[in-house]
């Protein structure tokens, strides 16, 4: 999986005390390791060879991304070897103010480039959607929606999309992910702001009228 993220910064932190334990920059990937250049350690006492650990990945691609995994280090402190990953999703991870919808969107993947397939995006935020699709998705897959932000047809937007988490199934046949947006073009990232402020004003009419 890391190999997604060469080139990316690494934090790794004792899962038991949360303490820093080193940062750096993910240079070599293979099947269960990663090595690390520029590491800085931060360990007070003496350094830990194996551990449970959280590891935080930054990068331009892939974005913030959190695993809990048990790590060895070798005795050069760079090479680390690594357990199972464990991705850790906080389910209110997504920024701004989230608005309930059911907006009709088509949903496209990289293999199938030619295939639309039928989904609903059943809330958005500016970071994210959750979108019930009826197309089993793997996490990390980037996904391409398109969907209109008003009525009008011609104001249809194409927005790239990661999958970050399954939630769960209704039935057979459609599936729900938490989904968050890849690279928003400005234009994109307006008319969903544009959305949910609508949407936010129409809510709290509601809530406070008489």
């Amino acid at each position: 999986m890391f190999e997604k993220y060469l080139g990316s910064f690494c934090e790794i932190k004792s899962a038991a005390t949360f303490e820093k334990i080193c940062i750096g920059y993910i240079t070599d990937v293979d099947e269960n390791s990663i090595s690390l250049d520029s590491a800085v350690y931060f360990s007070n006492s003496v350094m830990p060879l194996e551990f449970d650990s959280i590891i935080t990945v930054l990068g331009k691609i892939q974005g913030l991304q959190v695993f809990k995994t048990h790590v060895i280090f070798d005795a050069s402190r760079k090479h680390i070897l690594l357990g199972d990953l464990d991705r850790i999703v906080d389910a209110d991870r997504r920024c701004d103010t989230r608005i309930s919808s059911d907006i009709l969107t088509l949903v496209t993947i990289s293999d199938e480039p030619r295939v639309a397939y039928d989904g609903v995006i059943k809330d958005i935020s500016l970071c994210g959607i959750s979108l019930w699709v009826g197309k089993a998705l793997a996490i990390d897959e980037i996904i391409t929606i398109q969907f209109p932000m008003t009525f009008d047809v011609a104001n249809t937007h194409f927005c790239n999309c990661r999958i970050v988490r399954f939630i769960n199934a209704a039935n057979n046949n459609l599936r729900k992910y938490g989904c968050e947006f890849v690279d928003l073009k400005p234009e994109n990232r307006a008319a969903i702001q544009s959305f949910v402020n609508k949407e936010r004003a129409k809510l709290m009419k509601q809530r406070f009228s008489w």
